[in-house]
């Protein structure tokens, strides 16, 4: 326990510096100073009762002890009065902390009497912070009697010890992810430190640890970063610090040499983004379908998180496009996202993963990865062909031995690298018949030689194969040349007596043959006619009948034949490759026969015109003279005029005539064959008739046949104008009554709704014309035809045809709105929203609409198409879509 008294000079005398400031201390004036002081008013003098002032401290309660003694044993009461000097070092003047006062009964228990009746002995404790080492603490005492305050007594006492109080209510707060905020308070603001001293311990929660595990820093009273108002009060922001880290931080003031115990208080560094995952790695497998991927991803947590991983988020994105195909997120440090059909085989794919905390995402990692091949697509522009050059016919087995040239292209879709191509030919209606196969083909294209049937189809299987396996097939069929028809069946023939006509004279029949026969069992092709012949069996020059333009079998022929002769029938069919074997078979003429007149003529004179029945009235004049052989003597004379083309038209027949030659009014067709038949008859009956052939006078024709028109594909087309520069195809048939040798046709083309519009008007002497004409697209345009012979121009004919359409002009009134209550995402960051788009259709249809075509996607990112339809029917449509918040999208129709 330390101890002083004395006056306070004597104090000063002893203490550790020169300068000391004393201040005066003014008490209440309720009382009156005096010197000495008498004893009860009696007027009796009194010297100062007070004698013996000392102090003493006790350090551990920061307590002074005041004691002193009162000889008068009449004071009333006592003023304790203290001033607190501090003393920093020899270079600097003291300064003035505390300053108090206490008034202290004589009665109180701060007093305490002795056992002598002369005097008392009086103690106060003076407590407080400012008891402090190296403090010079001065007390005066003054005694209180009759009411008048008489004059102190001093003692004064260094506390042993330096000054150095230690900071107080130091505290961390103000966290950032580099920088923590340290205040602490000072006891005496009126004496601040030279500076003070931190020193730091790091603990990093997470992430590896600290290179540096601590540190320290000392900061001078007047640091610009320190800051401080009332020199009582002080802050100081550490910057620098690591994220997610707890510091523990040791001050001290520092006042002079001498250094204060240590505060400690402890803060953590807020989160920050979190640096790379380490590890990433990933790969892309099949699913069960090769239609659909899995992409496993892992990784391990990044070496520094600077906080807690809250989840890990990643992407896989297109590395050509760098458009994000799948995205997610996860606790874990793994994820396998399956049943992928927005992946593509054969691809690359950058896999990005980011660790999230609550600072947001940090550094992103990624990897380059590629997709596994998969069986390829179809090939492309499959095409065959039979190479004929140098081919050879067996006509025995019916085998072509040729080439043929098979072509393609790589497959559009070919996932992966194409190793081989496996080529199958075989016939379409049977699978068991392959004539080629190859399955070692690593290029496209190969002419394959191959044995197969003549006019048969054949089926061109083309397939490609990757690592993964062989792709789905493309076919085409190939139909094999042509080659010459067996032999007909069944051929027959016979002689029709019923009709036969026999020329005695010349010994000559008239009469029908019935030829019949079936198509060959081996037709080879396409049967193009059938070659008739009928010949005297033994003489191969006398050919009574020959056709070889009969397209179906059967055929009657009109032949003239001696009776009783054997004659042979041949019939051969055809294809586009040429005639092939002839079949044969032999028959006998009856045994009897007729003759014919002589010198047959018939002519025509004086005509006249119906148009409206389109027939002639004329008078025709036939003359001939007797048969050169009549075989007895002739009674009658059978007449008969018939239509040439069809007999069934008979205008004149009479059996009755005596005499040759007749001259009679018949009703004919204009411009027409008739035939006329003269024969003789005898008792023994008819002879063999004579027949001359003649024109009727021409007419006007009629209506041409088969008027067909049709448009051609657009030369061009000038959407300003909107008019086609097309080829119009016209054609049609002479008039089925031609009545003449038409002379020329005239061609008319006219818009139907306005028949003054002329875009051709031509005489042709063809039957077609294709004139290049300039026509609106999708119009109806009428075509008329009329013929013309030398007896005038007949009836015109019309067809109406309707011209290309062409792609049409824009749609109008194109709208579109977002429907009010989008879903929006906060995970994904986007919206599902509703969509209506309305238009009307085109002012300029060109044609018939058939579908609307109607995209829409992200103004300033046209690859990213949230919507495309191209099956639309009906204008307007309303649609849900997935789009991103606040963005422009462009709808396009």
């Amino acid at each position: 326990m330390a101890t002083g008294g004395g006056s306070p000079v004597a104090a000063a005398s002893n203490g550790k510096t020169s300068q000391l400031l004393l201040l005066s201390i003014l008490t209440l004036s309720l009382y009156t100073r005096v010197g000495d002081c008498n004893a009860s008013g009696s007027g009796s003098s009194l010297m100062n009762p007070v004698s013996g002032l000392t102090l003493s401290v006790d350090e551990g309660s920061n307590t002074v002890i005041v004691s002193w003694t009162d000889n008068s044993l009449i004071t009333m009461s006592y003023f304790v009065n203290y001033t607190v000097f501090t003393f920093l070092n020899t270079h600097c003047p003291s300064h003035t902390a505390t300053v108090g006062s206490t008034e202290i009964d004589s009665a109180s228990d701060a007093v305490t009497t002795s056992d002598t009746d002369a005097s008392w002995t009086a103690t106060h404790n003076i407590t407080g912070a400012f008891v402090q080492s190296g403090v010079n603490i001065t007390v005066s005492v003054e005694a209180v009697v009759d009411d008048q305050l008489c004059d102190p007594a001093f003692a004064s006492l260094l506390v042993p010890g330096e000054f150095s109080p230690s900071p107080e209510e130091f505290t961390v707060s103000g966290p950032t992810s580099t920088s923590l905020t340290l205040s602490w308070t000072v006891p005496f603001s009126q004496v601040t430190p030279n500076s003070f001293s931190i020193s730091y311990t790091v603990d990093k929660l997470t992430g590896t640890p600290p290179a540096i595990p601590s540190g320290s820093l000392s900061i001078a009273i007047n640091d610009t970063d320190l800051d401080t108002a009332d020199n009582a009060n002080f802050s100081y922001v550490l910057g620098g610090l690591t994220a997610y880290t707890e510091y523990t931080f040791n001050l001290s003031s520092l006042y002079g040499a001498s250094t204060s115990s240590v505060v400690s208080a402890t803060g953590t560094t807020s989160e920050a983004l979190s640096g790379p995952v380490e590890g990433l790695s990933a790969g892309i497998t099949n699913d069960s379908s090769s239609d659909s991927f899995s992409v496993s991803i892992s990784w391990s947590e990044p070496s520094e998180p600077n906080g807690v991983i809250l989840q890990y988020n990643y992407t896989v994105s297109s590395t050509d496009t760098n458009t994000a195909i799948v995205s997610g997120s996860t606790g874990n440090t793994s994820v396998v996202e399956s049943m992928l059909t927005v992946i593509e085989p054969f691809t690359n794919y950058t896999v990005g993963v980011v660790a999230f905390n609550s600072a947001g995402e940090g550094q992103e990692s990624s990897v380059t990865v590629e997709s596994p091949q998969t069986a390829p697509g179809p090939v492309g522009d499959l095409q065959a062909s039979f190479d004929e050059t140098g081919s050879m016919f067996d006509s025995m087995t019916r085998e072509y031995t040729l080439n043929l040239d098979i072509v393609w292209s790589e497959p559009p879709m070919q996932n992966g690298v194409i190793t081989s191509y496996s080529v199958t030919v075989y016939q379409t209606n049977d699978l068991s018949d392959i004539v080629y196969s190859n399955d070692t083909l690593i290029a496209p294209n190969v002419t394959a030689s191959v044995m197969v049937l003549a006019f048969t189809n054949y089926t061109v299987s083309v397939a490609a194969s990757t690592s993964a396996g062989q792709g789905d097939e493309s076919t085409v069929t190939v139909e094999s040349p042509e080659a010459e028809p067996g032999p007909v069946g069944d051929l027959g023939a016979s002689f029709v007596e019923t009709t036969a006509m026999f020329d005695s004279m010349d010994n000559m029949w008239t009469i029908d043959i019935d030829i019949t026969w079936e198509e060959p069992v081996n037709p080879n092709g396409v049967i193009t006619a059938y070659n008739v012949t009928v010949y005297q069996t033994d003489d191969l020059s006398d050919i009574v009948y020959s056709n070889d333009t009969l397209t179906t079998p059967n055929v009657t022929a009109s032949v003239e034949v001696p009776a009783y002769t054997d004659y042979t029938v041949s019939v051969a069919a055809s294809t586009s490759a040429g005639q092939g074997d002839e079949a044969t078979v032999s028959i006998t003429s009856p045994e009897a026969a007729p003759g014919r007149v002589g010198n047959l003529a018939a002519s025509f004179s004086s005509p006249m015109y119906d148009p409206t029945t389109q027939i002639l009235t004329d008078d025709i004049t036939i003359t001939w003279t007797q048969p050169m052989y009549p075989n007895g003597v002739i009674q009658t004379y059978s007449v008969t005029v018939f239509e040439t083309a069809n007999t069934s038209n008979m205008v004149y027949n009479d059996s009755t005539l005596i005499d040759p030659n007749v001259t009679t009014s018949v009703i004919v067709l204009p411009f027409t064959d008739y035939t006329v038949s003269v024969a003789a008859s005898t008792s023994a009956g008819q002879g063999e008739e004579e027949t001359v052939t003649l024109t009727s006078p021409e007419a006007a024709p009629s209506q041409v046949e088969s008027l067909t028109a049709e448009f051609g594909e657009s030369i061009s087309f000038n959407p300003g104008s909107r008019m086609h520069n097309v080829t119009l195809n016209i054609s049609w048939s002479q008039p089925l009554y031609p009545n003449g040798d038409i002379l020329s046709y005239e061609v008319i083309v006219t818009q139907t709704s306005d028949p003054s519009v002329v875009i051709y008007g031509e005489n042709v002497t063809d039957t077609e014309v294709m004139p290049s004409v300039m026509v609106l697209p999708f119009t109806d345009y009428t075509v008329s035809v009329a013929a013309s012979t030398s007896a005038g121009q007949g009836d015109e004919d019309t067809v109406t045809v309707e011209s290309p359409e062409a792609a049409p002009s824009q749609v109008r009134e194109l709208s579109a709105e977002f429907a009010d209550s989008p879903m929006y995402d906060p995970t994904t960051q986007i919206l599902t929203a509703d969509i209506t788009i309305t238009w009307t259709q085109p002012m300029y249809p060109n044609g018939v609409i058939q579908t609307y075509n109607v995209t829409v996607f992200e103004t300033a990112n046209p690859s990213n198409m949230v919507y495309s339809d191209d099956t639309l029917i009906d204008p307007n449509v309303t649609t849900s879509v997935v789009a991103l918040p606040f963005t422009n999208y462009t709808v396009s129709v």
